[in-house]
């Protein structure tokens, strides 16, 4: 059976990728989901590996549970990483896996890839290896020149009421996250409003506000409209 590798917990994280994992799981029938954290599942075929924090480092827990769900995790004949935990944990299951056969499949939701120390390059020297699903041109342009061979380019998916494409006369920008420089690049997208000579309705629904005040004001300063 096929699974899923998630680092993240399922009723406690709120991320994107946490969210495409669960979409995923329910369009895939008999798809199973592991994940690390604390929270109990919330339906069938998530399977929870308890871990605890010891200082600043995280531990899995010798239960009963987690060896069963160990077991259940080392039975499925593909895995696929949905984002990649600390290395230690990431590296000791991806060679008992390996150990055992399985077919592996690195999902690029994060930034490690992107990584320039000790972490990005051992992911990278083992990522080169396996087969990548990337989300962006840019990150399958560089895992292209580290000598990656297998690599799906699958950008994320949005869900519509509507089983037609609207057609319209206006440039409509969608934005949907969070305002966040470091990992959504969203002041390049203020730039790029500035420069444009159109008028653009821009529809952005905010998860948070993680920008400086001054990026802020350039954006709402700007001509486009903002839906929040």
């Amino acid at each position: 059976m096929p699974c899923l590798l998630l680092k993240g917990d399922i009723i406690e994280s709120k991320t994107g990728t946490v969210r495409w994992a669960l979409e995923v799981q329910k369009a895939i029938p008999d798809l199973s989901l592991f994940y690390f954290g604390k929270s109990n599942s919330l339906q069938k075929n998530q399977y929870l590996i308890k871990i605890a924090k010891i200082g600043s480092i995280y531990i899995i827990l010798p239960t009963f549970s987690n060896l069963r769900n160990i077991a259940k995790l080392l039975k499925c004949n593909s895995v696929y990483f949905v984002d990649i935990p600390s290395l230690p944990f990431f590296l000791l299951i991806y060679f008992i896996l390996k150990l055992f056969g399985r077919k592996i499949i690195f999902g690029l939701h994060g930034f490690i890839q992107r990584d320039n120390g000790i972490k990005g390059k051992i992911f990278r020297n083992v990522a080169k290896h396996e087969t990548v699903h990337v989300l962006n041109v840019y990150d399958k342009s560089l895992m292209e020149k580290i000598g990656c061979k297998r690599i799906f380019l699958i950008p994320n998916f949005i869900y519509s009421n509507s089983s037609e494409i609207i057609r319209c006369n206006k440039f409509i920008v969608l934005f949907v996250g969070r305002l966040d420089i470091n990992h959504k690049g969203i002041d390049l997208l203020v730039d790029i409003i500035l420069k444009l000579k159109t008028n653009i309705k821009f529809h952005v629904d905010l998860l948070k506000i993680d920008v400086e005040g001054y990026e802020k004001e350039v954006l709402l300063g700007s001509e486009s409209t903002l839906d929040r």
